[in-house]
């Protein structure tokens, strides 16, 4: 999905970044990347992002589902 994003795109992926259940979108220098509308941008170097995967809202959905299921196990 390309760039601009909704608010609930740009949600999704702050989600995304913070889960402990996916490997978060990376820059090239390694540090992870910061969803704003326009798409990703690194806070440490000028490197930006304009794409995400096609179905991010509903994975993270799926992902906060589980989530909640597998904290409730423990």
């Amino acid at each position: 999905m390309n760039a601009p994003w909704s608010d609930e795109v740009v949600e999704a992926l702050r989600w995304w970044q913070r889960s402990e259940f996916v490997d978060p979108y990376r820059c090239t220098c390694g540090e992870i990347m910061i969803p704003i509308t326009d798409g990703f941008v690194c806070r440490y170097c000028p490197h930006k992002q304009d794409w995400c995967m096609e179905n991010v809202v509903e994975s993270v959905e799926r992902m906060k589902k589980f989530g909640k299921k597998f904290r409730e196990k423990i």
